[in-house]
């Protein structure tokens, strides 16, 4: 009997529901998240910036307050884009190839980031 089922399937997109029941608030969820969004990388690359001019930040403490600080960046911007993209602009689908690639990047600067700390407590 399950020589004659045949059945292939392939999952080419998933489709994001966001908050069931608050659809119309969308737009009030998402002001927290584009805060956020626009904050995290506003003060990661003030942090790069003061590390990179001053001289006296050329220390191996502020190299690792760097790599967190990069490590933060690349994760926030990995994250939240579509969040945004589902509150703000009510882009309910997201391809399976894009979703796979959003979570290595989460788990790779999650990684990052945890190294960057083991590193900082040796």
């Amino acid at each position: 009997m399950s020589s004659l089922n045949n059945t292939n399937t392939e999952v080419l997109r998933f489709f994001l529901i966001g908050i069931p029941g608050l659809e119309k608030s969308h737009i009030w969820i998402s002001i927290p998240f584009s805060s956020v969004y626009l904050l995290s990388p506003l003060g990661n690359c003030t942090i790069l910036f003061f590390i990179k001019t001053e001289p006296s930040h050329h220390e191996p403490m502020y190299y690792f307050f760097s790599m967190l600080s990069i490590s933060d960046l690349g994760l926030s911007l990995s994250s939240l884009t579509t969040t945004l993209g589902l509150f703000l602009f009510a882009v309910h689908e997201v391809y399976a190839t894009a979703c796979f690639a959003q979570e290595f990047c989460i788990h790779l600067f999650t990684l990052t980031e945890a190294s960057v700390l083991s590193a900082m407590a040796f």
